[in-house]
């Protein structure tokens, strides 16, 4: 539900101007320039609209680096001269600091420290 209301406050102007852009094209039937403009306009539009609707979908199907709950970002370190990126790990396999940080000593127990 959420996410239908995020895509129907992001349509909501495009709708509203082009059912501006209709009204207006009809009340001046007999120009063709402003015609031509509308439906520039129009298209121009329309594709807006199925670029922001892909990159909404591509944002909200293809991020999956956020990591899971019982996950913890370990950050990018240098070891030895390597840089090692970061990356999501199990709270278990974190490094000491990082559970120190996390408010977890390995015990189960969120905050028993």
């Amino acid at each position: 539900m959420a996410a239908f209301l995020r895509i129907l406050l992001v349509l909501l102007p495009i709708i509203a101007l082009v059912l501006w852009l209709r009204w207006r094209v009809k009340r001046d039937q007999g120009e063709e320039v402003r015609e031509l403009e509308a439906k520039r306009l129009r298209v121009g539009m329309s594709i807006l609209t199925v670029a922001l609707l892909l990159t909404g979908l591509a944002f909200r199907f293809l991020d999956n680096t956020s990591g899971e709950v019982d996950q913890v970002y370990v950050p990018a370190r240098v070891e030895n001269g390597v840089l090692i990126p970061g990356k999501f790990v199990p709270k278990d396999e974190a490094p000491e600091e990082i559970r120190e940080e996390e408010g977890d000593d390995g015990s189960g127990e969120p905050g028993a420290s």
